[in-house]
Protein backbone atom coordinates (compact mmCIF):
# COMPACT_ATOMS: atom_id res chain seq x y z
CA UNK A 1 0.00 0.00 0.00
CA UNK A 2 1.35 3.39 -1.00
CA UNK A 3 -0.73 5.61 1.63
CA UNK A 4 0.14 8.93 2.92
CA UNK A 5 2.17 9.49 6.38
CA UNK A 6 -0.12 10.47 9.41
CA UNK A 7 1.27 13.56 10.38
CA UNK A 8 -2.20 14.68 12.66
CA UNK A 9 -0.84 14.24 16.35
CA UNK A 10 -4.20 13.83 18.13
CA UNK A 11 -4.24 10.47 15.91
CA UNK A 12 -1.06 9.80 16.29
CA UNK A 13 -1.34 9.96 20.15
CA UNK A 14 -4.32 7.93 20.08
CA UNK A 15 -3.02 5.17 18.10
CA UNK A 16 -0.17 4.84 20.51
CA UNK A 17 -2.90 4.87 23.43
CA UNK A 18 -4.36 2.07 21.73
CA UNK A 19 -1.51 -0.32 20.90
CA UNK A 20 -0.38 0.17 24.48
CA UNK A 21 -3.37 -1.17 25.60
CA UNK A 22 -3.47 -4.37 23.40
CA UNK A 23 -1.16 -6.49 25.91
CA UNK A 24 -3.15 -5.59 29.21
CA UNK A 25 -6.46 -6.73 27.41
CA UNK A 26 -4.95 -9.76 26.49
CA UNK A 27 -4.70 -10.31 29.83
CA UNK A 28 -7.40 -8.51 31.67
CA UNK A 29 -10.21 -9.22 29.19
CA UNK A 30 -9.62 -10.50 25.61
CA UNK A 31 -12.93 -9.98 24.59
CA UNK A 32 -11.77 -6.33 23.62
CA UNK A 33 -8.84 -7.02 22.15
CA UNK A 34 -11.23 -7.03 18.25
CA UNK A 35 -12.25 -3.92 19.58
CA UNK A 36 -8.86 -2.44 19.77
CA UNK A 37 -8.20 -3.91 16.41
CA UNK A 38 -10.99 -1.91 14.90
CA UNK A 39 -10.07 1.52 16.41
CA UNK A 40 -6.72 0.92 14.75
CA UNK A 41 -7.93 -0.08 11.48
CA UNK A 42 -10.28 3.01 11.33
CA UNK A 43 -7.26 5.74 11.86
Amino acid sequence: MNLPEMLDPHKLAAMRIAIAMVTPSLNAKPDILPLIAYTLGDF
